[in-house]
């Protein structure tokens, strides 16, 4: 019986034939199509349902390769043949989720080992065991925009939800995170070991500060020349711990491409674009996404978010998906006595102002964010009696 269903995209017929010869030859692969016009792959996806995906990058590759980010979460596994001497090709793929990168025209060893790894990564994890956590990056179009406020308040409604969270403060050199919780934590990132070997669960619980919401904040350096320290290595090795012992991450990063900024963009499952109606911010949110696009990060990875929605806006959603080329994915409404509360007191939406406009769209941007990750949101809890006081002591 064949263990993994795969789809094929390769814009040369005779490729992918030969391709689905050599999958199933393995006796562990069922091809269910072979697609040669990269428009139509999204679509059979979501119809064939398969386990795998096989794309033949020795062509087209760029083509096939803006395809594959059209397919929204979760994706099938990802094993890919093409060039081994086009940088560019690779990252673009590896950024994509592929598993495995062969050689053009591969032959059935490699196919087979190929297969056996993704039967390895494709086995069910062990009962109880905890999903690893996803990485969502937050960006403003430029400052001002409510970039900070947009990722703290989107943790809160994560673990307003029952979600373990965390957030990362990366917005350097001027970090607010901490100003938002109105907490002041005696470490920051900037305390990441030099040597990654020493960076452990451990000590990441010592470098973290924990608030009264139960997120736990990754704070960012105090010291300006602090900033410098951090290095993507080190980031790197606290985020492969931290996705053992938590649902949700979330990293505050610069509307500025620093390094940190941009690897963090490289490795996040999805990037929030925060931005808001006017038209200056707006070409601003423009040059990202265009720029995001050349780097490989457009599609479903990536979500327009517009803060302080007013529906007296001159510029329409219509207008934004005309100038953006890109719809936005969440409005959220404008309240400014609300945020400065919020922000004020160090508290989060569900605690000050329960149930209102500002407080359901930032629920509703926690729903989507299960979503856009191939995840079902949880049901949420009725707010109790003692928590509708609370919210109404605090916002008279």
């Amino acid at each position: 019986m064949a263990d993994l269903s795969f789809v094929i995209i390769s814009d040369q017929a005779e490729s992918g034939a030969e391709i689905k010869k050599l999958l199933e030859g393995t006796g562990h692969a069922r091809v269910t199509t072979v697609v040669t016009h990269p428009e139509d792959l999204a679509e059979v996806v979501r119809g064939d349902r398969p386990d795998a995906l096989f794309a033949d990058l020795s062509h087209f590759p760029h083509e096939v390769i803006e395809a594959i980010d059209t397919i929204p979460a979760p994706r099938p596994l990802l094993m890919v043949s093409g060039p081994q001497d086009n940088p560019d090709v690779i990252l673009r793929a590896m950024k994509q989720g592929a598993k495995e990168y062969l050689a053009p025209n591969p032959d059935a060893n490699a196919i087979e080992q190929g297969i056996a790894r993704l039967l390895l990564e494709s086995r069910p994890s062990e009962p109880g065991s905890r999903r690893r956590a996803m990485v969502v990056a937050v960006m403003g179009a430029k400052g001002g925009v409510g970039c900070t406020t947009v990722a703290c308040q989107a943790a809160g409604a994560l673990a307003e939800a029952k979600a373990k969270t965390a957030i990362i403060d990366l917005d350097f050199p001027f970090g607010d995170v901490s100003v938002h919780f109105d907490v002041s934590p005696r470490h920051s990132i900037a305390d990441l070991a030099d040597d990654v070997d020493q960076i452990d669960s451990t000590f990441l619980q010592t470098v973290m500060h924990a608030h009264s919401s139960g997120i736990q904040i990754l704070a960012g350096p105090t010291e300006v020349t602090d900033a410098q320290n951090v290095q993507p290595r080190q980031l790197d090795r606290a985020l492969d711990i931290l996705r053992d012992d938590y649902d949700w991450i979330l990293v505050d990063i610069s509307h500025c491409w620093y390094e940190i900024s941009a690897h963090v963009l490289d490795i996040a499952d999805q990037i929030l674009l925060v931005t808001s109606m006017d038209v200056p911010t707006l070409n601003r949110a423009r040059r990202h996404l265009e720029l995001m696009k050349r780097l490989g990060h457009s599609g479903a990875r990536t979500h327009v978010v517009v803060n302080r929605r007013v529906k007296s806006d001159d510029v329409s959603a219509q207008d934004v998906a005309k100038f953006l080329g890109a719809t936005a994915d969440v409005e959220l409404p404008y309240d400014y006595t609300t945020t400065s509360t919020c922000v004020n007191q160090g508290a989060m939406l569900g605690d000050v102002s329960p149930g209102r406009a500002l407080h359901r769209s930032y629920r509703a941007l926690a729903d989507r964010l299960y979503e856009w990750n191939g995840l079902t949101p949880p049901v949420p809890e009725k707010a109790g009696l003692m928590s509708r006081l609370r919210g109404n002591k605090r916002t008279r």
